[in-house]
């Protein structure tokens, strides 16, 4: 810049002029004059290069945007002011990115000066919850099924994509969801053609593990191997050319995908785009399970008796507890540290809490998806599990979770129990989670395993007040709340749990007073 030539020689001055997140340009006589060097990292041109020709630059400006910079920039020259204007711009490896230019018109010299600077993270972050909150809301709208995809394919086609076709596994059958930002007569198209990642062929293998797959540039060829030959006939001239494959992924299980098409010729997606998407797929896998869920005890409601009031309740409970803290807690929790970097003190309070309320959310829809799917008849596969290799690793888990606490460990028992070790895993650490709550600060929890006979009994002492004799017949029941739990926490779904699992085990279950104080559980499995 002319007036600046007294600082071009110094430090301060080949610093600002390297920066590529703030861009010094000036346009004089109607062309540009100069601009800083930081332009060659951020477009990888020299600034010779754009004087001479400023077209890859402004060519740059996302198309609906071009109009209102362009305003911009007349203003200015106009009435000689000081002007900002924001607007979005296609950068390599940035992606999409928000841009504010600043600029001043210098009527004497009839110069324009502009300062260009990065905005994206403050829009992004805008942007990015307020979608989460309408997906949060949607989720948590509806346990029906149809519903819910239909809502979701709307609403990724109205944030996140131009086209998102949804495929839903059930049984034997794949039913399709699609929503656009075009015509309903595309939407009909595209819904009549059936399948496309379901269709047969073999599923790519990171949306079977769980992952997304992201394609920056699609090729014709790639496009007609995707959709197939039909679905690209009916995108007409606006053809997609990036996309982003999703899993509808819960519990090692794939349910369906969603593919998000982009055919917006001033967008690419990118790495940042995949991370959004996939943490709303999520929590839409999690509500298609218990839309499942709800719509497989309703269907089985008529020919169950004792069952019906325990499936009431499950799902009362659901509704109350896990909809809205599962879709708007785990979901904000999971992005906000990645999108924002500097909070105050409140800000960071207010991030823990909300990360401590997550994890208890989760805790409790773990317990209860689980206790739900052993009532709808689920079993595992049983096998020997050495116990005193497993014994060991177990309080070593627990250890690490609860440092301050001691466990005395009983692990010389030899052989194996005919079990299943996840489920096991679960009744002990359950017992052992169950016996901290209760037990006061300092005291000894114990765990141990013997051989009777022909069963491994296991056994968890805890160091509390106990259970009078009256209750224990009932503690095993679900959601019972005995006369010593005044004060814990809990939901009255543990020991519940903990039954459940046992007897999927071919075991029993049981409970009495402890030698001194506190509350004795053992349980047995057949021997190997």
């Amino acid at each position: 810049m002319q007036d600046a030539g007294g600082l071009k020689g110094s430090e301060l001055w080949r610093n600002l002029s390297a920066l590529s997140d703030v861009i010094f340009w000036e346009v004089a006589d109607g062309r540009l004059a100069y601009i800083s060097d930081g332009i060659s990292s951020l477009l990888g041109l020299s600034p010779e290069e754009l004087i001479e020709n400023p077209a890859p630059w402004l060519n740059r400006i996302y198309t609906r945007h071009r109009g209102r910079h362009r305003r911009a920039v007349e203003s200015s020259r106009e009435h000689g002011a000081y002007i900002d204007v924001e607007y979005r711009a296609r950068i390599p490896r940035h992606g999409t990115t928000w841009l504010r230019d600043h600029l001043m018109f210098e009527p004497e010299s009839g110069r324009l000066f502009g300062i260009t600077t990065l905005v994206s993270p403050q829009h992004e972050v805008q942007e990015r919850l307020a979608f989460l909150n309408k997906a949060a809301k949607l989720l948590s709208s509806s346990l029906e099924t149809d519903e819910l995809l239909e809502g979701l394919a709307a609403l990724m086609a109205g944030s996140l994509a131009d086209i998102c076709v949804i495929e839903l596994q059930r049984g034997d059958q794949v039913e399709v969801f699609v929503g656009s930002d075009r015509s309903k007569r595309l939407d009909s198209a595209l819904t009549a053609a059936g399948p496309m990642l379901l269709d047969g062929r073999a599923v790519p293998a990171r949306l079977k593990q769980g992952r997304a797959v992201l394609i920056e540039k699609v090729t014709i060829a790639q496009l007609r191997k995707l959709c197939g030959t039909k679905r690209v006939e009916a995108f007409g001239r606006r053809k997609p050319h990036s996309a982003i494959l999703l899993p509808l992924y819960v519990t090692k299980r794939l349910l369906g995908t969603v593919t998000l098409l982009c055919s917006d010729p001033d967008r690419d997606y990118i790495p940042h785009d995949v991370e959004l998407a996939l943490d709303v797929c999520n929590q839409a896998a999690i509500a298609l399970d218990h839309a499942w869920l709800f719509e497989q005890s309703r269907q089985s409601q008529d020919a169950l008796t004792a069952e019906n009031e325990m499936k009431d309740e499950f799902l009362a409970l659901i509704s109350h507890e896990l909809r809205t803290p599962l879709t708007v807690i785990y979901g904000v929790t999971r992005l906000m540290p990645k999108i924002v970097t500097t909070v105050d003190e409140d800000g960071r309070q207010m991030l823990d809490d909300l990360r401590s309320a997550s994890e208890r959310a989760v805790g409790l829809v773990d317990d209860l998806m689980l206790l739900a799917r052993l009532n709808l008849g689920e079993s595992p596969e049983l096998e020997p599990v050495a116990v005193a290799p497993f014994m060991r690793q177990l309080a070593a888990d627990f250890a690490r979770q609860y440092p301050a606490r001691e466990l005395v460990t009983d692990d010389s028992c030899k052989d194996a129990a005919v079990g299943s070790e996840p489920y096991l895993r679960q009744v002990i650490l359950n017992l052992l989670t169950n016996a901290h709550k209760y037990s006061p600060a300092k005291s000894v929890i114990s765990l141990g395993a013997k051989t009777s006979q022909d069963e491994i009994v296991f056994s968890v002492i805890d160091s509390g007040k106990g259970v009078p004799a009256e209750e224990l017949p009932h503690i095993f029941d679900r959601f019972y709340r005995g006369s010593s739990s005044s004060g814990v926490s809990g939901a009255g779904m543990g020991l519940a749990i903990c039954r459940r699992l046992v007897e999927a085990q071919n075991g029993r279950i049981w409970a009495e007073q402890g030698k001194n104080s506190g509350l004795c559980v053992r349980f047995s499995l057949r021997r190997a």
